[in-house]
């Protein structure tokens, strides 16, 4: 188990990476439709969503990139099961969450702007499931942290000062065994989670 988030820094190569930038960015719509479903914020909408083609080989080639930096910290046989886009601009403010409450998924949180400002905010937060220590990660792009995805986390909004949109793309992986599971079994609670992307 990891017992601090993983940083990783140049995560993807740089043609790749503004790649992705221009996808999510130019040719692909974003919209107001991600929720907050927690005590303070209500069923107010807190970040924008996108929703690409799922069948983009960009995002799986990346994903297959960023798995193999993975596995020199987990040690174990993962595969992609889920992937999410986020944008926020300020004033967004998210909660803390879980992307899995299964104990062998993990999750990899890109930071996808091209150019960002470590003034402007934007921090990945995450808490350690048993210690409750918290985590702060700078917004740096084409750099992101990797965190076990049942650890509560969010993204911060960008402050005042920035009018740019921070945005995402979590990579969530799960242990093969346990994918193969989730797979095989149509009834199983993660089915339509992880179907689509696998």
């Amino acid at each position: 188990m990891l017992e601090k988030p993983v940083i990783i820094k140049d995560v993807l190569e740089v043609d790749l990476f503004q790649d992705l930038w221009l996808e999510m960015n130019k040719y692909t719509k974003w919209s107001l439709t991600n929720f907050s479903y927690g005590k303070t914020v209500g069923d107010q909408q807190v970040s924008w969503g996108l929703m690409p083609k799922n069948d983009s080989i960009l995002w799986y080639k990346a994903a297959s990139i960023i798995k193999l930096k993975l596995l020199r910290h987990l040690r174990q046989k993962i595969q992609l099961c889920k992937l999410h886009f986020n944008a926020q601009t300020r004033g967004q403010i998210s909660e803390f969450h879980k992307d899995f409450d299964e104990e062998n998924c993990w999750t990899f949180v890109l930071f996808t702007e091209s150019e960002w400002n470590t003034q402007w905010g934007g921090e990945f937060v995450s808490q350690h499931s048993i210690t409750g220590e918290y985590f702060y990660v700078p917004y740096i792009p084409n750099s992101g942290a990797l965190i076990p995805a049942h650890w509560h986390h969010y993204g911060m909004s960008p402050n005042a000062v920035t009018d740019k949109a921070r945005t995402t793309i979590a990579f969530s992986y799960m242990a093969v065994d346990d994918l193969d599971k989730v797979l095989n079994n149509e009834n199983h609670p993660l089915i339509d989670k992880v179907r689509k992307f696998v």
